[in-house]
């Protein structure tokens, strides 16, 4: 059901959103020599819905920024400092999400919060605004991230995303989209879809809501197919994305499946309802192995997440993971953190970096003070021949 999060547009590849060509290599991909850090560690707090119905797709994400944070350590730290990481598991709840960001900054004096995808950002907002503590890289599909000032986003922001999956579609030879959506929460809508449609010339021509529990889903590929729609979004979980595209296939309706927001899973590169797809990504592909910095990043899970690169965990929700670990490395030695650095202090290191790539794993990143952070830029993805491509390379597009 990953609702709130998963409104994966996926054009049945679920929504999910790398960054430009003009890579700027960020101070955050320099990686040190040295052994051990030898100054006083850093804390900082993340918390995920690393169990509940998200967590095919979240399962991983606590994991891999221990693994970040163990793999930074181990390569000097950041400016000889040692981080610190407290993950916690929000369950998808409100309340208990809630109650581990208080602990976090609380008791554990966390300096930033990194790498949240618990889906309440709503619920903490305030709370990490009356304390002065920015949240680095966080659940994109959250709206509190592109109209919060005190969250900064690792990865192309929701509306954004939208237009990207829509405009991949495009580019595939789409002409007229069917969007099939949760119906386990409010936020799932297709209203986004139609709206980026209308922009790029690819009307919504069918949309209907599903159910995680539904036994098969030949009614709503039916009506999708009989509206004459040739792309198919799905916004659910990637478990449930996965199936829809079969229950279509059974049918003989195979439209392009577009998607975005992390649903996309090792899983999907071999399903025969998944040839073809396209998919918008927040931040470089986890196929994307060419790259430097996510060599980097799969030795770094190889070494301290064994079995993670090879489970049904490792997708893009990892990468958004690994790029806010690395957002929150730039943001430090941008405002060169001393031995008792404060929130604001790592706030002000942010507003510092101007189109920072990480390494050309994200967007351009830049951030402004009092207002929120709207990254429009995206990469883009494919399947084909069971296997995951960049059809652009490691370029990003970018919503006017």
């Amino acid at each position: 059901m990953e609702a709130t999060r998963r409104y994966r547009v996926g054009a049945v590849v679920a929504l999910a959103l790398v960054a430009l060509v003009a890579t700027a290599c960020s101070s955050s991909s320099k990686t040190s020599t040295s052994s051990k850090p030898s100054k006083s560690p850093w804390v900082i707090g993340s918390v995920s819905a690393v169990t509940g119905p998200l967590a095919s797709s979240l399962g991983g994400t606590n994991e891999t920024i221990e693994a970040w944070a163990k793999w930074t350590d181990a390569h000097g730290g950041i400016d000889g400092h040692q981080v610190k990481v407290i993950a916690m598991d929000g369950g998808l709840n409100p309340s208990t999400t809630l109650a581990d960001v208080k602990q976090l900054v609380q008791q554990d004096h966390i300096i930033a919060m990194v790498g949240e995808q618990s889906d309440f950002g709503f619920t903490f907002a305030t709370y990490m605004e009356e304390h002065h503590i920015p949240v680095i890289g966080t659940t994109l599909a959250d709206s509190e991230v592109w109209t919060n000032p005190d969250f900064f986003p690792e990865g192309t922001t929701l509306p954004s995303l939208f237009y990207g999956t829509v405009l991949a579609a495009k580019k595939a030879g789409g002409t007229k989209v069917a969007f099939l959506y949760c119906s386990e929460a409010a936020e799932c809508t297709p209203t986004p879809v139609a709206q980026a449609g209308k922009a790029l010339g690819l009307p919504l021509v069918y949309s209907a809501q599903i159910s995680a529990s539904a036994p098969n889903y030949t009614a709503p590929c039916l009506a999708a197919k009989a509206a004459g729609a040739n792309v198919l979004g799905i916004g659910d979980a990637s478990s449930i994305d996965l199936r829809v595209a079969a229950s279509c296939l059974s049918q003989g309706y195979h439209p392009i499946e577009m998607a975005s927001d992390g649903a996309p899973s090792e899983t999907w590169a071999t399903s025969p309802a998944m040839q073809g797809a396209v998919i918008a990504q927040n931040d470089t592909a986890f196929s994307n192995t060419s790259l430097p910095a996510m060599k980097t990043f799969e030795e770094a899970l190889r070494k301290y997440a064994p079995g993670l690169l090879d489970s049904n965990l490792y997708g893009e929700d990892v990468v958004f993971e690994w790029a806010s670990g690395q957002l929150f490395k730039a943001a430090a030695e941008a405002a060169h953190l001393g031995s008792n650095p404060t929130p604001q202090e790592v706030t002000k290191g942010l507003y510092d970096l101007k189109g920072d790539t990480l390494g050309g794993i994200a967007p351009p990143l830049t951030f402004s003070p009092g207002q929120g952070h709207q990254i429009k830029c995206f990469f883009i993805q494919g399947i084909n021949h069971d296997t995951f491509t960049m059809p652009y390379g490691n370029k990003t597009f970018c919503q006017p």
